[in-house]
């Protein structure tokens, strides 16, 4: 589409839609709620006036590189109405006493939107004082307030620089009986963000937000700013640190593109007058800030000059103020503001999470949902099951990251994984040691472990990991399809009084085998729900589209996908001459966009893999699934049963002639249940409130301890010592006896 100007470098200001002949622009709302002239080719007869209007590419501008700078105060009762000293409705006034007019922001009384109007009473001044920090909508004021300056009528034009600048380009020459004034402009944040935040203030469908002030003077005058918004039932007010608009706005994450790139963030103003709030006064003059309000204004040209020295009568107070002052408190007169790293980020998430959580994630560093599992290992699976979980919360509206603990860091390091994690994974700072994870309990709301093995015996030194030892008791913890690997509790039976100390801490426990729903029960008495695996609860179209990054290009291969079973050969090389196509053998270090390919390719996969096997049932693919009896057939079989495709399960290959071709329709209409159930179970877990703990737990877990205290028990950590240590200490004061054994177990371990 044909463009006035480089999207990048456009302010919004709408000169080039008021000055064309013939109606071909039109202001459209992109993606991120700012304004974009769109050009309707058909109309366009290429005069160039468009171009010429536009104050990025023809900015002329002819005053004072060093104005003269004041700090100027109206009378008491305007600046409480005011948000800084008033001298806007000093020079407004100025004007509508000349029966001029006044062109200037307001907020429509009926949905709020910031847009300009055209006043010429006292009475509606109001409408244009204060602060509104969001893009305003020029309309068509230009082409009025040309219309008022041709019929010899003084007006007074104020807005942000860019389009202040707009409307003299518009105009391409000079009026006397013009008067503008620029703002001092931080750059202008998003409607669409503000529109977000007035939908979120309500709490019901019935109740309206009828009144916005960013500038409160509840709290006096100051840089930390109040904002009251008042609804139909509520006032809310809140200082700027607390406001989700306001810090969004503030660290420049709002803003539109060209804010931080603005050509008019100079101490040379497009206006006659400047005017802004003057921070930092008393650094020049502590008399000069009274907690009222004071302005800074700047007098940019002669003309400015003149009329100033008519206005000095209707000040409370004004002073002449080295330049230097202005610039101290104001970066904007010298510089933009930087664009904030993640504004990108902010924009494409925006639609997906409130405010709030937006804030949390690029303003604070916090997450809804931080995902503890097996994702640095170099395994296909556990990348992708972690993969899909993170995929799962974001649909499910949590803001989310997976915690980068590094006990894998080297071999994971050289891997290819590495960058599939940095491209598709919101991962942490890496956390090296177990004691530095007690810190992702500041980033955290919430916790979640699973998928995979997290819950198996033989994980051994990251067991207290994938329990969640480090996370504090007031956390909720949620196990997502956990799996113990086979269908029983394989750790020694000192040890369960741990497990059970650690299951008791979960708010919600959920399991991948049927296996696992039987030893929560019988070993810990735990009622726990089975789900399906995460790589079954996002769309395919997920998988699909890392696969368009592959590069591979085979057909007709039957593919040898097995971890731990070295005696597959023979029978792989049997059904390929049945088959009549050839091998293809997954490598240990596969690329992820690759293994996906492969297996969504094939025509028919042999693996003993657990997410081989999950993976083609996804892509309806024909399998034959081979387990090795040491490390997953009860894994396999509990995920076969599912879907009623026990007979893919192969013991031998001596019933290798009953192999068939798989009818999906049963199959794929099972999974879509399962996977409705697996996230209805999730999102509603979340919603719950946190479980109390029951601490009766720990003491039970304390005689254990002492009744086997001669005994190095092999994995529990720091954590758990902590906290058993301050139970002791409570337990000694009463006289609990046999204290020194408990002593001699911690030193021995």
């Amino acid at each position: 589409m044909k463009q006035v100007i480089e999207k990048k470098d456009c302010c919004g200001c709408s000169a080039c839609a008021n000055i064309c002949p013939h109606k071909a622009i039109s202001m459209v709302e992109n993606s991120e709620g700012f304004l974009y002239p769109e050009i309707d080719e058909t109309k366009c007869i290429n005069c160039g006036l468009c171009e010429k209007a536009c104050p990025i590419l023809s900015n002329n501008n002819g005053n004072f590189k060093n104005p003269d700078c004041y700090a100027a105060m109206a009378d008491d009762e305007t600046r409480k109405v005011s948000s800084s000293g008033g001298a806007f409705s000093i020079i407004a006034e100025y004007i509508l006493e000349k029966n001029g007019y006044i062109c200037g922001c307001t907020f429509d009384k009926n949905d709020l939107k910031a847009k300009h109007i055209v006043i010429n009473s006292k009475e509606d001044l109001y409408k244009l004082r204060g602060s509104k920090y969001v893009q305003s909508d020029i309309g068509t004021t230009y082409q009025d307030v040309k219309e008022l300056l041709e019929n010899g009528k003084f007006v007074l034009f104020s807005g942000t620089p860019c389009q202040v600048a707009g409307l003299k380009s518009f105009l391409r020459k000079e009026y006397e009986n013009l008067l503008t004034v620029d703002i001092l402009c931080h750059g202008v944040p998003s409607p669409k963000v503000y529109r977000k935040y007035l939908n979120e203030l309500l709490t019901s469908s019935n109740e309206k937000v009828i009144n916005v002030n960013f500038r409160d003077k509840v709290r006096g005058w100051s840089p930390t700013l109040t904002h009251t918004t008042t609804t139909t039932t509520t006032t809310y007010s809140y200082v700027q640190v607390d406001d989700t608009y306001m810090q969004l706005f503030l660290n420049n994450i709002s803003l539109r593109k060209n804010c931080t790139d603005c050509n008019f963030c100079s101490t040379q103003r497009p206006g006659d007058f400047t005017i802004a709030d003057f921070w930092g006064i008393e650094n020049f003059d502590k008399n000069l800030n009274d907690g009222k309000g004071t302005s800074l204004v700047l007098v940019n040209n002669p003309k400015a000059k003149n009329i100033y020295e008519k206005l000095l009568e209707k000040f409370l107070l004004s002073k002449s103020v080295p330049l230097k002052y202005a610039i101290l408190g104001n970066r904007n007169l010298y510089a933009p503001h930087k664009v904030h790293h993640k504004r990108e980020e902010f924009f494409k998430e925006l639609d997906k999470f409130s405010l709030k959580q937006l804030v949390n994630l690029y303003v604070n560093h916090k997450y809804d949902c931080g995902i503890m599992n097996m994702f640095n290992s170099v395994n296909c699976g556990a990348m992708l099951t972690c993969y899909a979980l993170q995929e799962t919360l974001k649909l499910l509206g949590y803001t989310c990251a997976v915690i980068n603990f590094g006990y894998w860091d080297k071999e994971y390091r050289n891997s290819t994984h590495i960058n599939f994690a940095k491209k598709y994974l919101n991962t942490t700072k890496m956390f090296k040691t177990a004691k530095s994870l007690v810190e992702t309990n500041n980033i955290f709301d919430k916790f979640i472990v699973g998928s995979d093995q997290i819950f198996r015996y033989w994980n051994g030194n990251f067991n207290y990991l994938y329990y969640l030892d480090f996370v504090e008791n007031n956390k909720k913890k949620i196990a997502c399809a956990a799996s113990f690997g086979i269908n029983r509790f394989e750790a020694p039976e000192k040890y369960r009084i741990f497990y059970e100390y650690y299951l008791n801490r979960f708010d919600a426990i959920s399991v991948r085998e049927l296996s696992g729903i039987n030893i929560c029960k019988e070993y810990f008495n735990k009622d726990v729900v089975r789900i399906l695996d995460p790589v079954f609860l996002i769309n395919k179209e997920k998988y699909e589209h890392i696969i368009s990054t592959s590069n591979l290009q085979y057909d007709n291969y039957i593919l040898h996908y097995v971890i731990s079973n070295s005696n597959v050969d023979n029978f792989i090389d049997l059904l390929a001459k049945r088959y009549k196509c050839n091998i293809i053998k997954v490598q240990k270090n596969e690329k992820i966009e690759d293994w996906l390919y492969l297996i969504k390719n094939a025509k028919l996969i042999v693996t003993d893999s657990f997410h081989g096997t999950c993976f083609s049932v996804i892509f309806n693919k024909d399998f034959v699934c081979y387990p090795t009896a040491q490390d997953g057939a009860e894994r396999l079989s509990s995920l076969l049963n599912i879907f009623g495709l026990e007979e893919n399960l192969y013991y031998n290959f001596s019933n290798v002639e009953k192999l068939h071709k798989i009818d999906y329709k049963n199959v794929n209409r099972i999974m879509e249940m399962e996977k409705s159930m697996s996230i209805t179970w999730l999102s509603s877990e979340l919603q719950k409130q946190k479980n109390d703990f029951d601490k009766s737990i720990e003491t039970r877990l304390i005689f254990e301890l002492l009744k086997n205290s001669n005994k190095i028990i092999r994995y529990p950590r720091q954590s758990l010592y902590k906290r058993i240590y301050n139970k002791l200490a409570k337990l000694v004061k009463s006289g609990f006896k046999r204290l020194k054994f408990f002593i001699r177990f911690v030193v021995t371990y």
